[in-house]
Protein backbone atom coordinates (compact mmCIF):
# COMPACT_ATOMS: atom_id res chain seq x y z
CA UNK A 1 0.00 0.00 0.00
CA UNK A 2 2.84 2.39 0.84
CA UNK A 3 4.45 1.97 -2.56
CA UNK A 4 1.14 2.60 -4.29
CA UNK A 5 0.55 5.75 -2.21
CA UNK A 6 4.01 7.11 -3.07
CA UNK A 7 3.48 6.38 -6.76
CA UNK A 8 0.09 8.07 -6.67
CA UNK A 9 1.66 11.15 -5.07
CA UNK A 10 4.37 11.24 -7.79
CA UNK A 11 1.68 11.25 -10.48
CA UNK A 12 -0.39 13.95 -8.76
CA UNK A 13 -0.09 17.71 -9.13
CA UNK A 14 -1.59 18.46 -5.70
CA UNK A 15 -1.52 16.35 -2.51
CA UNK A 16 -3.80 16.95 0.46
CA UNK A 17 -1.94 17.44 3.71
CA UNK A 18 -4.48 17.82 6.51
CA UNK A 19 -3.41 18.57 10.06
CA UNK A 20 -2.08 15.56 11.92
CA UNK A 21 -1.34 14.76 15.53
CA UNK A 22 2.02 16.55 15.45
CA UNK A 23 2.82 20.22 14.77
CA UNK A 24 3.90 19.31 11.23
CA UNK A 25 2.29 16.39 9.43
CA UNK A 26 4.43 13.86 7.56
CA UNK A 27 2.04 14.21 4.61
CA UNK A 28 3.73 17.50 3.74
CA UNK A 29 7.14 15.87 3.41
CA UNK A 30 5.69 13.00 1.39
CA UNK A 31 4.15 15.50 -1.01
CA UNK A 32 7.35 17.56 -1.34
CA UNK A 33 9.47 14.44 -1.90
CA UNK A 34 7.06 13.31 -4.62
CA UNK A 35 7.11 16.71 -6.34
CA UNK A 36 3.45 17.20 -5.50
CA UNK A 37 2.26 20.65 -4.38
CA UNK A 38 1.09 20.25 -0.77
CA UNK A 39 -2.42 21.50 -0.02
CA UNK A 40 -2.02 22.20 3.68
CA UNK A 41 -5.26 22.10 5.65
CA UNK A 42 -4.36 23.42 9.07
CA UNK A 43 -4.66 26.48 11.27
CA UNK A 44 -1.53 27.59 13.02
CA UNK A 45 0.71 24.91 11.55
CA UNK A 46 4.39 25.11 12.43
CA UNK A 47 6.35 24.60 9.22
CA UNK A 48 10.03 23.73 9.26
CA UNK A 49 12.56 26.40 8.38
CA UNK A 50 9.93 29.14 8.05
CA UNK A 51 12.67 31.67 8.82
CA UNK A 52 14.23 31.13 5.42
CA UNK A 53 11.85 28.99 3.34
CA UNK A 54 8.81 30.78 1.96
CA UNK A 55 6.22 28.01 1.92
CA UNK A 56 3.71 30.15 0.03
CA UNK A 57 5.91 29.78 -3.06
CA UNK A 58 5.23 26.05 -3.41
CA UNK A 59 2.33 25.12 -1.12
CA UNK A 60 -1.37 25.99 -0.95
CA UNK A 61 -3.06 26.71 2.37
CA UNK A 62 -6.69 26.15 3.35
CA UNK A 63 -8.03 27.20 6.77
CA UNK A 64 -9.58 24.29 8.67
CA UNK A 65 -12.92 26.05 9.10
CA UNK A 66 -13.19 26.67 5.36
CA UNK A 67 -12.38 23.03 4.64
CA UNK A 68 -14.83 21.62 7.17
CA UNK A 69 -17.61 23.91 5.94
CA UNK A 70 -17.33 22.95 2.27
CA UNK A 71 -14.32 20.74 1.45
CA UNK A 72 -14.95 20.49 -2.30
CA UNK A 73 -15.30 24.24 -2.71
CA UNK A 74 -12.30 24.96 -0.47
CA UNK A 75 -9.97 22.64 -2.36
CA UNK A 76 -11.28 23.75 -5.77
CA UNK A 77 -10.72 27.41 -4.88
CA UNK A 78 -7.23 26.68 -3.54
CA UNK A 79 -5.97 24.75 -6.56
CA UNK A 80 -7.54 26.85 -9.30
CA UNK A 81 -4.71 28.92 -10.74
CA UNK A 82 -3.30 29.98 -14.10
CA UNK A 83 -0.97 27.43 -15.74
CA UNK A 84 1.96 29.84 -15.39
CA UNK A 85 1.47 30.12 -11.63
CA UNK A 86 1.21 26.35 -11.37
CA UNK A 87 4.47 25.84 -13.26
CA UNK A 88 6.17 28.47 -11.09
CA UNK A 89 5.02 26.71 -7.95
CA UNK A 90 6.28 23.40 -9.31
CA UNK A 91 9.65 25.01 -10.13
CA UNK A 92 9.87 26.46 -6.61
CA UNK A 93 8.93 23.05 -5.19
CA UNK A 94 11.74 21.39 -7.16
CA UNK A 95 14.20 23.96 -5.82
CA UNK A 96 13.16 23.45 -2.21
CA UNK A 97 13.15 19.62 -2.25
CA UNK A 98 16.80 19.31 -1.11
CA UNK A 99 16.04 21.66 1.80
CA UNK A 100 13.25 19.45 3.15
CA UNK A 101 14.18 15.88 2.26
CA UNK A 102 16.65 13.87 4.30
CA UNK A 103 16.86 11.27 1.54
CA UNK A 104 17.30 13.74 -1.31
CA UNK A 105 20.69 13.19 -3.03
CA UNK A 106 21.61 16.84 -2.36
CA UNK A 107 19.94 17.06 1.06
CA UNK A 108 20.42 20.34 2.93
CA UNK A 109 18.29 19.34 5.90
CA UNK A 110 21.16 19.02 8.40
CA UNK A 111 22.50 22.40 7.27
CA UNK A 112 19.02 23.89 7.63
CA UNK A 113 18.57 22.47 11.13
CA UNK A 114 21.83 24.08 12.22
CA UNK A 115 20.93 27.35 10.51
CA UNK A 116 17.49 27.31 12.14
CA UNK A 117 19.08 26.75 15.57
CA UNK A 118 21.56 29.56 15.00
CA UNK A 119 18.79 31.96 14.04
CA UNK A 120 16.73 30.96 17.09
CA UNK A 121 19.68 31.20 19.47
CA UNK A 122 20.92 34.56 18.19
CA UNK A 123 17.91 36.89 18.10
CA UNK A 124 18.61 40.18 16.42
CA UNK A 125 21.24 38.65 14.16
CA UNK A 126 21.28 39.15 10.41
CA UNK A 127 18.14 38.30 8.47
CA UNK A 128 17.75 34.62 7.64
CA UNK A 129 18.40 35.10 3.96
CA UNK A 130 21.55 37.08 4.75
CA UNK A 131 23.12 34.07 6.46
CA UNK A 132 22.48 31.71 3.56
CA UNK A 133 25.39 31.16 1.18
CA UNK A 134 25.16 33.41 -1.93
CA UNK A 135 24.18 30.51 -4.21
CA UNK A 136 21.28 29.57 -1.93
CA UNK A 137 20.24 33.21 -1.57
CA UNK A 138 19.99 33.28 -5.38
CA UNK A 139 17.85 30.12 -5.43
CA UNK A 140 15.48 31.54 -2.81
CA UNK A 141 15.30 34.89 -4.62
CA UNK A 142 14.71 33.22 -8.00
CA UNK A 143 11.82 31.15 -6.59
CA UNK A 144 10.37 34.25 -4.92
CA UNK A 145 10.53 36.22 -8.17
CA UNK A 146 8.95 33.41 -10.22
CA UNK A 147 5.96 33.08 -7.95
CA UNK A 148 5.56 36.86 -7.56
CA UNK A 149 5.36 37.18 -11.35
CA UNK A 150 2.70 34.47 -11.50
CA UNK A 151 0.63 36.10 -8.75
CA UNK A 152 0.85 39.47 -10.54
CA UNK A 153 -0.41 37.80 -13.72
CA UNK A 154 -3.27 36.16 -11.78
CA UNK A 155 -4.23 39.50 -10.21
CA UNK A 156 -4.46 41.15 -13.65
CA UNK A 157 -6.72 38.39 -15.01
Amino acid sequence: KLVKAAELARRSVFCLAPRGDTPTTARIFTAVAAGCIPVIISDGIVLPFEDFINWKLFAVFIPETEFTTDPVRAVSRAITMPPKTLSQMQAALAQVQPHLGWRHPRSRVAHNVLLHLCLRCMPGSAGARDVLPPREQAVVQNATDLVAQGRATKAKA
